[in-house]
């Protein structure tokens, strides 16, 4: 028995280590690359036209650069929100009064540079990080103002009903 077990298992290695036989080969069909010439445009590194569209073409460009106007023309060039409730206009005003707001919004010489209200909106559960434990039963505001001439976030807690900001966090180059 030891045998016949021996030489099933001789026979089973000489079959296992034998090579698959390749299947023969197909002559399929070869395909030529087809190479197309490119024309490049005119001006590679132009995509659009560098001239600012005129106003019948882009209204709400139009639109936008008479708010950035007004806002220049005023003594304090803060580009706000429209379409605010009454709390999210009152969160505004109060830090735009702010002391704290003000220094990150002006120059050395305490003029405010261009800047714009970008955002106010409740404080979230993401938020207290932010504001901490001040505003934990309070309903509190995050308003979000972009400093233009140093390409910083200003962000301001407040509290409309106690009339107060918390905190004042500026962010660089966001």
């Amino acid at each position: 028995m030891k045998r016949v077990l021996t030489i099933v298992f001789l026979i089973f290695l000489i079959a296992c280590g034998q090579p698959a036989a390749s299947p023969p080969p197909t002559s399929a069909p070869q395909r030529t690359p087809v190479v197309r010439p490119v024309t490049p445009p005119a001006d590679p590194g132009r995509l659009a036209s560098r001239a600012t569209p005129p106003p019948n073409v882009a209204p709400l460009l139009a639109e936008r650069l008479a708010q950035v106007e007004r806002a220049l023309a005023r003594a304090e060039p803060l580009m706000l929100l429209d379409g605010l409730d009454t709390a999210q206009q009152a969160a505004w005003r109060i830090a735009v009064a702010d002391e704290r707001v003000r220094q990150a919004l002006s120059t050395a010489d305490g003029r405010l540079v261009r800047s714009e209200v970008f955002g106010i909106y409740p404080l979230g559960p993401a938020d207290d990080a932010l504001a901490g434990d001040v505003c934990r039963n309070q309903t509190c505001y995050r308003v979000e103002l972009y400093d233009y001439a140093r390409n910083r976030t200003v962000l301001a807690v407040v509290d409309p009903q106690a009339g107060r900001v918390h905190r004042v966090t500026s962010l660089d180059d966001t």
